[in-house]
């Protein structure tokens, strides 16, 4: 009987045990390390050309637009910028360093949306487009599908395991015991 506990308490800390974390060796650490965020992410779309690269992000009718340079990286400053979306055409205001902000006249439906991005810095202009999925998604899925599959699985495998070493004991018991018995019936 303490056999069997002492297997299961070992099962269930080896359930607990399944850890994301990577440890760096010596010289492979990269000095402090930045904090993780877990939470929701806001909406956003992605579109780049050979000169641009645009990142956006919308928060209730406040839209965010990230712009840099493809090749370099580099912000661009000045631009102007001009978004169709949603049937609405905005045209954003630079706030700082290669961001930029605009508000809509009217709340976005919940869908996917045809975005286009007109991008006009001196005598360059680029035309962008892409698409935009508007529904909330979480950036780190917590307990999603496979997690509580891998558990269902951990728990069916437990109780299978001690089914079996149950029956096992009630049916080998008595056997061994005849054997015993027999053996020392010789002796």
């Amino acid at each position: 009987m303490k056999k069997s506990i002492t297997i299961f308490l070992i099962i269930v800390m080896g359930m607990f045990a399944k850890s994301e974390v990577a440890l760096a060796g010596p010289g492979h650490d990269h000095g402090e390390s930045q904090k993780l965020h877990a939470g929701i992410v806001m909406p956003r779309f992605f579109a780049e050309s050979d000169l641009y690269e645009v990142v956006g992000v919308v928060k209730g009718k406040k839209m965010t637009v990230y712009l840099d340079r493809f090749q370099t990286n580099e912000t661009v400053n000045n631009a102007d910028i001009q978004i169709d979306f949603d049937d609405q055409s905005l045209r954003l205001i630079p706030k700082s360093d290669g961001v930029y902000e605009g508000t809509f006249g009217k709340d976005l439906v919940s869908k996917e949306i045809a975005v286009s991005i007109f991008i006009k810095v001196g005598d360059e202009s680029d035309i962008l487009v892409t698409t935009y999925d508007s529904t909330d998604k979480s950036s780190k899925d917590t307990f999603g599908w496979q997690v509580w599959g891998t558990w269902i699985a951990t728990l069916f495998a437990v109780i299978a395991v001690f089914l079996l070493m149950y029956y096992r004991r009630h049916l080998w018991l008595p056997t061994a015991q005849r054997l015993v018995t027999m053996i020392k019936e010789k002796l």
